[in-house]
């Protein structure tokens, strides 16, 4: 009965050995992911100042925006959108 029991508690501690050398290798697995995915950012932000270092100045940058990435960039700021929006009203009022 004696051996019975070793042989059970030796399943259940290689049983527990094996689950946690499972998790370890996921864990590793993951983290080396993890590592990739920053080292990919990590090319893809140097590769990126490199290319806007050159855009020194507001008006550069716009039509950097405007011309490669096609966007519509304002030049507004957010207080001037809205000091115009409030005026626009109060003539409204008026």
């Amino acid at each position: 009965m004696s051996k019975e029991l070793d042989d059970e508690k030796y399943e259940k501690m290689r049983e527990l050995v094996n689950w946690l050398v499972t998790i370890s290798n996921v864990r590793a697995a993951y983290l080396e992911r993890v590592n990739q995915f920053i080292g990919e950012m990590n090319s893809w932000y140097t590769s990126q100042l490199k290319h806007y270092k050159y855009l020194e100045t507001q008006d550069e940058f716009i039509e950097f925006m405007n011309t490669e990435l096609g966007l519509e960039y304002q030049s507004k700021t957010i207080t001037e959108m809205l000091d115009e929006q409030k005026n626009k009203d109060m003539e409204k009022d008026e």
